[in-house]
């Protein structure tokens, strides 16, 4: 699916207004976890209200019960072949590695983060992009001199930048079908964000 920047506006107001309903859930629940008990009810008096950390208490507790740090990757064959069950199995190995490894090279848990999301928000999204920078290319023959510099640069430099993204920033398209055809990820930058510290 491909949609022209000028209609890009359009789709998003689209969006928005459908995940409208949602959208204020979340933000809810937000400001319960957050203990912005201000922003839920509006007095006309200055009425003194009890704040609970019941929301806060509950997302923490279950929080720590879901573990992260030993990832389980089910893959289910394409068939009953032979071929279907071996590629599968290679898949689940290969998406456990990726997640150990995203776990130790970036400075925050992308899946910690995606648990508590779904904790709080019913939702939880993360976000895997490739940096083109970091993947080694071809391999040049064995006995030249670029050949351990190519070494070194396959081996050790994780090409996949992975981080959780908050799922109130993203809008997917609406539907039951997958894959999905679009998801948008709308940013907002703010000028202290812009400006060098």
């Amino acid at each position: 699916m491909v949609i022209k920047p000028e209609n890009l506006r359009e789709l998003v107001d689209d969006l928005e207004k459908h995940y409208s309903e949602a959208k204020a859930r979340m933000e809810r629940a937000d400001f319960i976890y957050e203990q912005h008990f201000n922003r839920l009810f509006q007095f006309d008096y200055n009425v003194p209200i009890h704040q609970s950390s019941t929301g806060r208490s509950t997302v923490d507790t279950y929080r720590n019960q879901f573990r992260t740090d030993e990832p389980t990757v089910t893959f289910t064959p394409n068939g009953p072949s032979d071929d279907a069950v071996k590629s599968a199995n290679l898949m689940e190995r290969w998406g456990r590695a990726m997640m150990l490894k995203e776990r130790t090279v970036g400075e925050l848990d992308p899946n910690s983060q995606a648990v508590f999301d779904m904790l709080l928000y019913g939702a939880g999204c993360k976000k895997i992009v490739v940096d083109v920078e970091r993947i080694a290319g071809k391999a040049p023959k064995k006995n030249s001199q670029n050949y351990d510099d190519w070494h070194y640069k396959a081996t050790t430099l994780w090409p996949f930048v992975s981080r959780a993204v908050s799922p109130l920033s993203l809008y997917a398209s609406p539907g039951q079908g997958k894959p999905l055809l679009y998801v948008v990820e709308k940013q907002i930058r703010r000028l202290a964000d812009m400006s060098p510290y």
